[in-house]
């Protein structure tokens, strides 16, 4: 009768982990739906590229930043490539975006980036986060041609926000080295 309880026992054992497992499958199958649902009602937002040899291009891509579940919100961080720096209008990798190419030394006058959904019509005074992937370290200036106070930005792969007193306040950036 021992044997029969333990294998009884093992039976009711392997219907509780199935029943287990069959409940998280269940929940994860729920959730990609929900995901795809919250990932469809994203705003979207404009990331203006400057790349080395001179080309600019313009790309409409989802505001990951404004995602409520984490596996969506750190897509934001993923639009900006190895080898670029990429400048944010808002906190954590959101709103409209500026990217440069890791090799220029950087842009001297932000006023001049086109930023049409931007305050203003520029990137001048937006930046509030950043994403550096160059492997370079830059400095962000509160005024054009490299003038004002001078910020490091050191290599991360995910956003960094700016203390709220110096958001909404970058004119220029520089690589140096």
């Amino acid at each position: 009768m021992t044997s029969q309880r333990s294998f009884a026992g093992r039976v009711g054992g392997f219907a509780k982990v199935v029943a287990i497992g069959g409940a998280l499958a269940g929940t994860l199958f729920a959730a990609a739906p929900a995901q795809a649902a919250e990932e469809a009602g994203l705003p979207s937002r404009t990331i203006t590229t400057h790349h080395a040899d001179g080309k600019v291009t313009a790309v409409k891509e989802l505001d990951y930043a404004k995602a409520r579940s984490a596996a969506l919100k750190v897509k934001a961080a993923a639009s900006c490539p190895d080898g670029w720096i990429c400048l944010y209008e808002h906190e954590n990798g959101g709103g409209n975006a500026i990217a440069f190419e890791g090799h220029p030394s950087g842009h001297n006058d932000f006023s001049r980036i086109s930023c049409p959904s931007c305050h203003g019509g520029t990137f001048n005074d937006q930046m509030s986060s950043f994403v550096n992937k160059t492997g370079r370290t830059w400095w962000w200036y509160f005024d054009a041609h490299g003038h004002g106070e001078r910020h490091n930005m050191n290599r991360a792969d995910t956003p960094f926000n700016l203390a709220r007193h110096e958001q909404d306040k970058a004119s220029s950036i520089y690589s140096w080295g």
